[in-house]
Parts: structure tokens; sequence; C-alpha cells
């Protein structure tokens, strides 16, 4: 089994925006809106290739759910640990008249102590020997290179 960790998990929201500018009042239309991060995405891009992995990581309490739903009918088995906060928002404004892509970053939900000490009894659950586990992404606040190296020894 293939196992992707995302620590990092976001949900992706693309906004198409004809002649966006900068400081300026314009509508725009909803293009789409996808739970994502880059664990999450190896996990659905193995699903499209037909192999079957576990997706895990931290999601924001009030998110879990979308995050399981956006599964259904994947070969994605989701087993998030839900944390205090809100998953970070990235919002992708589309130009297509000016050509250009614009991406706001949200920072999102801290980490604590207790979170990575739940993730890592998550880690114990799901890999067995022989499993390929994938660490991918950025760390969110509250997780340091040493709390992630902890963690990679789990």
């Amino acid at each position: 089994m293939i196992v992707t960790v995302t620590l990092n998990t976001s949900v992706d929201r693309v906004l198409a925006v004809p002649n966006f500018q900068v400081g300026s009042h314009t509508k725009g239309a909803l293009v789409g809106t996808l739970p994502a991060g880059k664990g999450v995405n190896v996990s659905r891009c193995l699903s499209t290739l037909g192999y079957a992995s576990r997706a895990t990581g931290f999601v924001g309490e009030a998110d879990e759910r979308l995050f399981v739903e956006s599964f259904v009918d994947t070969k994605v088995k989701p087993s998030f640990v839900t944390v205090s906060g809100a998953t970070r928002l990235d919002t992708t404004v589309l130009d297509h008249v000016g050509r250009t892509e614009t991406h706001i970053r949200e920072e999102g939900f801290e980490v604590k102590a207790r979170d990575l000490a739940r993730l890592g009894r998550k880690l114990d659950e799901l890999v067995s020997p022989g499993d390929l586990v994938v660490f991918c992404g950025s760390l969110p606040p509250g997780v340091t290179a040493a709390a992630f190296r902890e963690l990679l020894g789990a």
C-alpha cells in the first residue's frame, strides 16, 4: 500500500476574473473548489492511474467531511487527523484575457505537539512492513524541522 502524508493540507479555490487588476473591484466566477495539498494530490493522481493509496495528514476539524467526500468513488482511503482551526484556503485568480494567474495562500491552522503525537499513532496503525510512505508538501505552522524528523522515525 502507498500512504501519502500531507501535513499542510489546503482547500484550493479557483476564480475566473477577466481583466483582473490589483486594487480594483470586480466580479469573478467560481471555477471550482477542491481539497488539496501535495500528498492529497499525489493520492488523487495514483487513483487516476489505477493505484490504491491511503491519504493521511492534518485537516481542520470543520473540513474533514469535505476531504473524505472528495475521495468517494476513488481508490483513495482517507484517514486524516483533525486539528483545531481551519484548513488553509489557497485561491487562484485566473485572468484569461490578461493571461495571468495570481495565487493567494492563507496560513491555516497551527499544529500542536499533541496533534503530531496523534499523527504518529495514526501512521503506526496505517503503515505495514513493505508499504511505501510519501511525505509531501510544506510544514504547517507549529511543526519544526526537529519535530518533523521525530515524526519520520515514528
